[in-house]
């Protein structure tokens, strides 16, 4: 039990970025940076933008209540200051994971189901560690989290992998359209070069310093 309750406390270490105890609308301070400051006076840092803030807050309150709930208590002001851009940062990095997977949203679910599991393991790493008592109880709990976490991590890999396929099964199409049309496509990027040259020797009248760049076709051109 002692193995599994400092287990339970890297966990908790390890899942819980900092939160902040503000409700959506609520004012903000001014935030002081990380970094040790220049000499002894404290130099301010902006804080982030109050309609980004409380975007962000109601991001976590769907996705991560546990950790911000148990932020609630949080009282020492650089980590208050400091948590805000933190929570801000939580949002916006979910905001590029859904923009990078634009084309596989299967990928953005897997990673904020992750992430709300991480909620659940967090919250459950709390409750043993403030009562060790109940070890026993929370354990099931905590395995099946762990193994639904899994689960979830293998769904995402097999996301990726469909699309990975996807995209190579389509530049394969357009390797084969390229090979089907070569003759055609050779003799109109021989006319454009005999037309306008190539960088540094231009044949159409420019200046020989020019950038006029001969390329093969975009892909996907003329296929159809």
């Amino acid at each position: 039990m002692n193995n599994l309750i400092r287990t339970s406390a890297l966990l908790l270490a390890t899942l819980a970025p900092l939160a902040v105890p503000l409700r959506a609308g609520a004012q903000t301070a001014p935030i002081r940076p990380n970094q040790p400051p220049r000499g002894n006076v404290q130099q301010p840092q902006q804080p982030p933008p109050q309609e980004e803030l409380n975007e962000a807050i109601e991001f976590m309150k769907k996705n991560a209540p546990h950790r911000l709930s148990a932020m609630q208590g949080l009282r020492a002001p650089r980590a208050v200051e400091n948590a805000k851009w933190t929570i801000v940062n939580q949002k916006r990095r979910f905001d590029q994971i859904k923009s990078n997977n634009a084309d596989s949203p299967e990928v953005y679910q897997a990673r904020l189901k992750e992430y709300q599991i991480n909620d659940d393991i967090f919250e459950l790493c709390r409750q043993i560690i403030q009562q060790p008592k109940t070890v026993a109880t929370i354990e099931p709990q905590l395995r099946g989290k762990v193994q639904e976490l899994f689960d979830v991590g293998i769904q995402e890999r097999k996301a990726r992998i469909d699309r990975l396929e996807k995209q190579l099964a389509r530049l394969k199409k357009e390797v084969q359209n390229d090979e089907a049309k070569r003759d055609d496509l050779v003799a109109k990027n021989y006319q454009t070069i005999l037309k306008e040259g190539v960088p540094g020797a231009p044949l159409s009248g420019g200046n020989p310093g020019e950038e006029r760049f001969a390329q093969p076709p975009p892909r996907g051109s003329n296929n159809k």
